[in-house]
C-alpha cells in the first residue's frame, strides 16, 4: 500500500469517526439535554470543550425545583452510565445567563 493510499483511507477514517461522534452528540441533546431543560427556567448549551465530550450545557433552576431537577439529572445519569462518564456540579451563579454590554461614552 502506498502512503497516498494510506493517508486518504486516514481521512475517510476521521471523516467516520466525525460523523458518529456528532451523531452520539445529538443523541445526548435529545435524551439529555431535552428532560434537563423542562424543569429549567432557563438552559444553554455552549461548545464542548474537548473532542470526548458530547453536551456541554448550562441551566438555570428555581431553588423550590432544585431536588426535583437533581432526581432527574440522576435518572439521566442511570440512562447514560454504562455508556459515558457523566460530570454534574452546582449550584453556581447564573453568570451564564447574563448578558452584559458595556458602552462606551465619547
Amino acid at each position: 500500500m502506498d502512503k497516498a493510499a494510506s493517508y486518504y483511507e486516514r481521512v475517510q477514517l476521521g471523516g467516520a469517526a466525525q460523523k458518529i461522534v456528532s451523531s452520539l452528540r445529538q443523541d445526548a441533546a435529545q435524551k439529555v439535554f431535552e428532560p434537563l431543560k423542562e424543569l429549567a427556567v432557563a438552559s444553554k448549551t455552549t461548545e464542548p470543550t474537548s473532542e470526548k465530550m458530547l453536551l456541554n450545557a448550562s441551566f438555570l433552576v428555581d431553588r423550590a425545583n432544585e431536588a426535583l431537577f437533581d432526581q432527574k439529572v440522576n435518572e439521566v445519569h442511570d440512562k447514560w452510565d454504562d455508556k459515558v462518564e457523566f460530570s454534574y456540579s452546582g449550584p453556581w451563579p447564573a453568570y451564564n445567563f447574563v448578558n452584559i454590554r458595556l458602552t462606551v461614552d465619547a
